[in-house]
């Protein structure tokens, strides 16, 4: 018990993987970069996250009750800015970073139904069956924040409809 309640308070300050960003060289540390993943309750999400992600009123029925599994993907980069022109000469100067996450959905979609099932329908008093597609939706909202020159928060959603085939299309949702 003692073990999870630590593990708990440290979860802020601990993270799963650390790398410094160097030159070629070695001679300049130009960033560091800190990640972790974590599962946590939907009660435990920022309100600006809740807010951004805008939950479906029907997405608890369709997990039998169950809520969503949220996984929290943290990924903090800091930047030494005044670094760069020491580092580079002549080199434009920076204003922004690329940063490419790759996620692996082949797990779950091993997990889904067929793509494609009967379902029954009642129409005009009859009942009958009819094919509907079998779609799942991993929504992804995330929150990049600046701190220099001026603090900024942007938020960015996008939604991925998945079939046991793949990926059948993403959606990005404005906020």
């Amino acid at each position: 018990m003692g073990r999870a309640l630590l593990a708990n308070k440290l979860q802020t300050i601990l993270y799963d993987r650390r790398i410094n960003i160097k030159t070629l060289d070695g001679k300049y540390r130009l960033a560091v970069l800190r990640e972790k993943m974590s599962f946590i309750r939907e009660n435990n999400l920022p309100q600006s996250v809740r807010t951004a992600r805008h939950k479906d009123p029907f997405a608890d029925l369709d997990n039998e009750g169950m809520g969503e599994t949220i996984i929290c993907h943290t990924k903090d980069i800091v930047l030494d800015g005044k670094l760069f022109p020491k580092a580079f000469k002549g080199f434009p100067k920076v204003s922004g970073l690329n940063d490419i996450i790759r996620y692996n959905i082949q797990p779950y979609l091993r997990k889904m139904a067929d793509p494609v099932e009967n379902q029954p329908l009642l129409e005009n008093g009859q009942l009958k069956n009819v094919r509907t597609h079998k779609v799942y939706h991993i929504n992804i909202v995330s929150r990049y924040k600046s701190i220099s020159p001026q603090v900024e928060i942007l938020y960015k959603r996008m939604r991925l409809v998945l079939t046991r085939k793949g990926i059948k299309r993403i959606e990005y949702i404005s906020l």
